[in-house]
């Protein structure tokens, strides 16, 4: 990976792109930074507006969230400018982006994965678990991606960047993914056994508002599947192919730079793009999340209609309103927390 990314301003300077197509090239991906900032960013506030979205599952996605927002507010307008103008390209930012949004999102999706899993398999377990065993995923996260990919920054000899590709190739995409089918085989094979038992009368099922949860547990389960999947499609060639430029660069790429940029920049492209998908599949797949985004965007475009009374103070009675556009008005109901 380190080998891919740092190559990047070597062929662009020789490259022989026709003016359209860098035009093309910078114009998509151009085209994907507002759509995954407007899209992480209506996570990050659906999860701050909705109460019943302050679980552990969705605290772990706005966190995913927010990774995928640096790589549309940082990793995209860098690489663009690698491709435009070579001069401004900082290899070593670039580098270090690149790796931390890469170890970032495939290790939410791991720690998500395990989530579920005792949340569906153990859920006595994952009850009793602290708040802190969840906060301290999310530094182990943060802290262990920005030191994988600070090593990017000492390169002593060819060997170690080739030692280094290998080590980013495991730790960041085989151990994860093998993690996540592990857990995820798991996870399909309890919530079949669960309906084998909802079908069975003579056993004792989940009734109420339990089964209730495990319904909403598999959905979520499903969609976090979902979710995982588009990433192993969208991250997969972006692997293979530092791999192949850390050990095999001069005789497995074309000779001609141009043919070498276009293939490289088609799968960085389909690796950005995987920051845009996760709130697509969060409205089709989530009930709950749909809700909120729906709510959040017609309150923005009738917001200068609406006066929203404030609150009560000190009182244990909260506010739903419903937004109503077409009478302007704003209609609230309350309920006991």
């Amino acid at each position: 990976m380190m080998n891919l990314s740092k190559t990047t301003s070597n062929f662009t300077r020789t490259s022989g792109l026709l003016p359209v197509e860098k035009q093309l090239m910078i114009g998509f991906t151009g085209i994907l930074i507002p759509l995954i900032l407007t899209g992480n960013t209506l996570v990050i506030v659906s999860y701050k507006s909705n109460r019943r979205l302050h679980t552990r599952t969705y605290t772990f996605l706005v966190s995913l969230a927010v990774s995928d927002l640096l790589v549309g507010g940082v990793n995209i307008p860098l690489w663009i400018g690698c491709i435009a103008h070579y001069d401004i390209c900082y290899k070593a930012i670039f580098t270090f982006t690149d790796l931390f949004g890469a170890f970032a999102s495939i290790l939410h999706l791991t720690a998500i994965t395990i989530e579920r899993y005792i949340a569906i398999c153990q859920p006595y377990f994952h009850e009793t678990l602290p708040a802190r065993y969840h906060k301290g995923t999310l530094i182990f996260v943060w802290v262990f991606s920005s030191t994988m990919a600070s090593l990017s920054w000492y390169r002593p000899s060819e060997t170690f960047t080739q030692a280094y590709s290998c080590i980013v190739f495991v730790a960041g995409f085989v151990l994860p993914v093998t993690i996540v089918i592990s857990m995820y085989i798991g996870i399909f094979r309890t919530a079949k056994s669960l309906i084998r038992r909802q079908q069975r009368p003579y056993l004792p099922a989940v009734e109420g508002e339990g089964r209730q949860h495990t319904r909403k547990d598999q959905k979520l389960a499903v969609t976090v599947a979902v979710i995982c999947g588009l990433f192993i499609i969208a991250w997969l060639p972006f692997f293979i192919l530092s791999i192949i430029a850390a050990f095999c660069y001069r005789g497995c790429f074309p000779a001609n730079a141009t043919d070498t940029l276009r293939i490289v920049t088609s799968v960085k492209w389909l690796h950005y793009s995987n920051s845009m998908v996760n709130p697509i599949v969060y409205a089709l797949r989530d009930e709950e999340m749909r809700n909120t985004f729906y709510r959040i965007l017609r309150f923005k475009a009738c917001r200068n209609k609406l006066t929203i009374p404030k609150a009560p103070s000190k009182t244990n009675l909260a506010t739903n309103y419903t937004y109503n556009c077409s009478n302007n008005n704003l209609i609230g109901s309350k309920t006991l927390l």
